[in-house]
């Protein structure tokens, strides 16, 4: 799984209005970083989004609103009904050109849920019980001044820049994130833990905070 590749697909187009943008990109990079926030809390199960019309190809068909795992979803690429597309990439493009008759692209999204919900509405997904999140509050005790006023600053952007993605099950991922950080195995990049000062700047710029 290619993080970097679609963290460069999301600021090739930063600067662009969506309106500048062709709706093959547009969907492309609403896909992309949805999946970028996902990865940086640990989701890791969505229900594929979207509405089925008239003109639906089955490939979407057959997905529309149903929970999928990432690993499912990656492994599209090998599907032999993909779309053919050049260099298809399941996360960018989807069902692609083989989502809808006579359009190039596929305007379905990737809506991600936590792991109690996919076990829900999927019980033959292996999902382990999720372990209980400490709140907020829970989360700084013990914490140092500099630490506590880091933690507060991250809940706080957290709450302001709320999207379709930031829901209760976001929110509880990312409580989940400093959790680890905070723990004797702590979060670790490039082979190294990371500090809780280290670890939240990253998380902001990965969620886009």
């Amino acid at each position: 799984m290619d993080i970097e590749k679609y963290k460069r697909v999301v600021e090739k187009f930063a600067l662009m209005k969506d309106s500048e943008m062709s709706d093959f990109d547009f969907f492309a990079v609403a896909r992309a970083r949805d999946f970028i926030q996902a990865h940086a809390i640990g989701l890791r199960y969505f229900v594929y989004m979207g509405a089925p019309y008239d003109r639906t190809k089955g490939f979407c068909r057959d997905k529309i609103g149903k929970v999928f795992s990432i690993n499912e979803l990656l492994l599209l690429k090998d599907d032999p009904n993909r779309p053919a597309i050049p260099e298809y990439d399941p996360v960018l493009h989807l069902g692609g050109n083989n989502c809808f008759e006579g359009e190039d692209h596929c305007n379905h999204g990737l809506s991600f849920i936590s792991n109690s919900r996919a076990a829900r509405r999927r019980p033959d997904l292996d999902i382990a019980k999720p372990l209980s999140t400490p709140s907020w509050v829970d989360l700084m005790k013990g914490l140092s001044l500099a630490e506590i006023e880091l933690v507060r600053n991250f809940s706080s952007r957290l709450s302001r820049n709320r999207s379709e993605l930031h829901t209760r099950a976001f929110d509880l991922m990312a409580r989940k994130s400093i959790a680890l950080a905070l723990s004797e195995d702590g979060v670790h990049r490039n082979g190294r833990k990371m500090t809780l000062q280290e670890f939240i700047p990253e998380l902001v710029q990965e969620l886009g905070l």
